[in-house]
C-alpha cells in the first residue's frame, strides 16, 4: 500500500507561518456572506466556514475533530468569534443533520462534484490512460489527483485513489507482459530459461547479456561481434513488442535490475527478458553505428 506522504495527495499541516496562515485560511467577505446565507446559528456558521476553508486547502472534506486547534482558532478569530470555541460544541455540529445540506451548499458554491459510483468508473478509465506513461503507483496517484481537480471533482479518500491506481497499474502491466509471453514460442522460452542457468559456479548468461559491451576496439571486436550475434539469435525468436516507448524503457530498467535468480522466480520472467533483450540489441546496434 502506498503512503500518502509519498504522493502529492494534500494533507493538513498545522505548522504554518503567520503569513501562510493568512494566505490559506483567511475568509473573504464573499465567503463570510455565503456562510451567513446558508446557516443561521453561530455554531453552524463556524462549522460551514471551517469546512469551506479546509476544502479549499485539501480539495475534500474532513471531520472537524481532525482540524488542528491553531487552524480552528485562526479561522474562528477571523470570522469574528472572540471567545474560544468549545471543541465539544463544534464537534456536535459535525454529527448534526444540517451538516449534509451545508456540505452540498459548499459544493455548489465551489462548483465541485462528489465522486460517486459513475465518477469512480470514469476515474478508472482515466487511470488506464495515464498508466501508459505513469509507471509507479505514487506518480499515478499524483496524476489522478490533478485530473480530479481539473474536472472539478472533490478528492475521495486516499485509499480510494490508491486502490484504483494500484489495481489499474497491475492490470495494465500484466496485460502488456502477458500478451508478450503468450506470443512467445516454446523455443524462445527455452532459450531464455538457459540464460538463467548458473554455470561455472556463480555466473549466468543473463548476467553477461546485462553488461554493456565496450566500444569495439581492435582487441574487443571479436567479443563485441559475438555479443551482437547472441542478442540477434535470441531476438529473432521473439515476437514484435508493441507498447509505448516510455513503458518499454521502464520494463527494460526493471528487468536489468533483476539478477538471474530473481528473474527466474518472477511470474512474468519471459516477457521481461524479451523486453530487455530486444532493447539491449537495439542499443548495441546503435552503439555500433556510432
Amino acid at each position: 500500500m502506498t503512503l500518502a506522504h509519498e504522493t502529492s495527495y494534500p494533507r493538513i499541516n498545522a505548522d504554518l507561518t503567520p503569513q501562510e496562515m493568512e494566505r490559506v485560511y483567511s475568509p473573504t467577505r464573499k465567503e463570510l456572506e455565503f456562510v451567513e446565507h446558508v446557516a443561521k446559528r453561530s455554531t453552524a456558521r463556524l462549522g460551514v466556514l471551517l469546512h469551506l476553508k479546509i476544502f479549499q486547502r485539501l480539495g475534500r472534506f474532513i471531520p472537524i475533530r481532525l482540524i488542528p486547534d491553531n487552524i480552528l482558532a485562526y479561522i474562528a478569530g477571523r470570522a469574528g468569534y472572540t471567545r474560544k470555541v468549545p471543541r465539544k460544541q463544534i464537534d456536535q455540529y459535525d454529527t448534526s443533520g444540517s451538516k449534509r445540506e451545508h456540505l452540498a451548499d459548499i459544493r455548489r458554491y465551489l462548483n465541485v462534484k462528489p465522486v460517486n459510483a459513475a465518477a469512480r468508473a470514469w476515474l478508472r478509465e482515466q487511470a488506464i490512460a495515464l498508466c501508459q506513461t505513469k509507471h509507479l503507483v505514487p506518480e499515478l496517484i499524483d496524476a489522478l489527483c490533478e485530473t480530479l481537480v481539473l474536472h472539478r471533482y472533490e478528492l475521495p479518500g486516499f485509499s480510494t485513489i490508491d486502490d484504483i491506481a494500484s489495481q489499474v497499474r497491475e492490470e495494465v502491466h500484466d496485460g502488456y507482459l502477458t500478451e508478450i509471453a503468450q506470443a512467445m514460442s516454446a523455443q524462445a522460452k527455452t532459450r531464455i530459461d538457459r540464460l538463467l542457468i548458473v554455470v561455472d559456479g556463480n555466473t549466468t548468461a543473463w548476467q553477461g547479456l546485462k553488461r554493456d559491451p565496450r566500444r569495439p576496439t581492435n582487441k574487443a571486436v571479436r567479443a563485441y561481434l559475438h555479443h551482437l550475434a547472441e542478442l540477434k539469435d535470441i531476438a529473432d525468436l521473439l515476437p514484435k513488442i508493441k507498447m509505448p516507448q516510455s513503458k518499454m524503457r521502464f520494463f527494460r530498467s526493471y528487468a536489468q535490475s533483476l539478477d538471474a535468480s530473481e528473474l527466474k522466480d518472477h511470474t512474468q520472467r519471459y516477457a521481461l527478458a524479451a523486453i530487455f533483450i530486444v532493447a539491449q540489441r537495439a542499443k548495441a546496434l546503435d552503439d555500433a553505428a556510432d
